[in-house]
C-alpha cells in the first residue's frame, strides 16, 4: 500500500472517531460543547462543532443542551453559531422545558427572531409541547409579557386555550407582569378565556386582583369580566381586593 493511501485511511479513521471524541462526556456527565457554552468560549464551540460534536448532547443532571445554556447565558453570538447546526427545539430538559419555551420567556426578542429566520415555521407539535407542569410556549410568552413572541406563535396557529396542570390558561399567566398587550391579543382571538376558572376556581380577574395587577384588572373589566364570579371558596374578586386592602 502506498504511503499516501495509508495516510488517507488513517485520516478517515480519525475523522470518523472525532465526533465521538468531541462528544464524550466528562465525569459529571457534561459534554464538551455544553462546557464550552457555559464558559462563553465561542471559538472552542466552533472547533467542537466543526469536528463533529453532537449539537443536541445534554448534561446528565439537568438534561439541557448547548442551545438551552446559550439562551440562559444570554450569549447571542454562541446562539447564532449553534443555530447553524440545526439544533432541536423540542428537546426537553429535566422539567420538560424546551429551547422554544426559553426563547418565548426571555425578554430579548432577538433569540426568537433568529429562530424564525432560520427555521421559518414551527411544527404544530413543538408549539403544543408542554413542560412537566403543563406550560406551553404560549404560556411562557404571556407570563413574561413578550407580545412579539406571542404574536408570531398565534400567527403560526399555536393553541392559546391550553391549560396547565393547575387549570390555568395563558390569560391567567398575564397577571405575572404589567404589560397588557398579551392579554389583549389572547382576548381578541378567544374572548371565552375571560371566564375560564383554574383548579381553585380563580378566573383571570381573580388572578389580577390577587397579584395586584391594576393594568390587567382594568383591561379585564373593560372586556366584561364578571366581578361576581366565585372561586372554590366562594370568594369574588371583590373579596380578594378587600383582603389586599387590609394587609
Amino acid at each position: 500500500m502506498k504511503p499516501a493511501s495509508l495516510l488517507h485511511r488513517i485520516i478517515d479513521v480519525v475523522l470518523r472517531c472525532a465526533g465521538k471524541i468531541f462528544s464524550k462526556k466528562d465525569g459529571k456527565g457534561t459534554p464538551p460543547l455544553v462546557t464550552a457554552v457555559n464558559t462563553g468560549n465561542l471559538e472552542i464551540c466552533r472547533y467542537l462543532l466543526e469536528n463533529g460534536a453532537k449539537i443536541d448532547a445534554t448534561d446528565r443532571r439537568l438534561k439541557r443542551s448547548a442551545l438551552q445554556y446559550a439562551i440562559l447565558a444570554k450569549n447571542l453570538d454562541i446562539f447564532d453559531l449553534l443555530l447553524k447546526y440545526n439544533p432541536s427545539l423540542d428537546q426537553g430538559d429535566y422539567r420538560g422545558k424546551t429551547a422554544l419555551h426559553r426563547i418565548c420567556a426571555i425578554k430579548d426578542p432577538r433569540y426568537f427572531q433568529r429562530v424564525i429566520k432560520h427555521y421559518g415555521t414551527f411544527p404544530d407539535h413543538i408549539m403544543e409541547q408542554e413542560t412537566d407542569d403543563g406550560v406551553t410556549p404560549v404560556i411562557s410568552a404571556c407570563q413574561s409579557g413578550n407580545s412579539q413572541q406571542l404574536k408570531e406563535l398565534i400567527d403560526q396557529g399555536a393553541p392559546i386555550s391550553t391549560k396547565d396542570d393547575n387549570g390555568r390558561t395563558a390569560l391567567h399567566y398575564c397577571a405575572d407582569n404589567l404589560e397588557t398587550q398579551c392579554a389583549e391579543m389572547l382576548l381578541a382571538k378567544d374572548p371565552s378565556l375571560l371566564e375560564v376558572k383554574d383548579s381553585q376556581g380563580f378566573t383571570p380577574l381573580h388572578m389580577s386582583v390577587i397579584s395586584g395587577n391594576v393594568p390587567l384588572l382594568k383591561l379585564l373589566l373593560a372586556k366584561g369580566a364578571d366581578i361576581r364570579s366565585l372561586d372554590s371558596e366562594l370568594h369574588t374578586p371583590t373579596h380578594w381586593a378587600t383582603g389586599r386592602s387590609r394587609s
